[in-house]
Order: C-alpha cells, then sequence, then structure tokens
C-alpha cells in the first residue's frame, strides 16, 4: 500500500526490484493498491476519495486471500 502513484511510485519500484529474485518462490501475483493515476486535486473532497483508505485496503486484502 502507497499513496504514491501506481506509475512511477515506490510502490511500483520496490515491487519490480524484488520480482526478479523472488519470481519463482511466488504463489500469486505481487498486487500493489495505489493513488490512482490522476493528478491530485487540491480539494480534500475530491482527494479522499482517490486515496486509499482503510475500506480499499481491506477490500484488497480480502480479494487477494479469498481470489
Amino acid at each position: 500500500m502507497d499513496e504514491g502513484y501506481e506509475r512511477c511510485g515506490v510502490a511500483g519500484e520496490i515491487a519490480m526490484s524484488i520480482l526478479k529474485d523472488i519470481f519463482y518462490y511466488l504463489d500469486a501475483p505481487i498486487e500493489r493498491l495505489t493513488t490512482a493515476n490522476l493528478p491530485l486535486p487540491f480539494s480534500p473532497a475530491l482527494e479522499l476519495p482517490i486515496v486509499p483508505d482503510e475500506k480499499k485496503i481491506y477490500q484488497k486484502v480480502k480479494e487477494m486471500v479469498i481470489g
């Protein structure tokens, strides 16, 4: 989980840098939960829906565990 962008963000760089070493040990693909690839609005009312929150994290973990 990262509040940065999916493309060119920290989460993507970490995932890709370790992927080459652990690829054959994985049971499932690496998943990322990041801010949408959109310009970040200045208004909090517009910003909060695109930034990952507890509900989005819970839903993503549930998808990863259940399938």
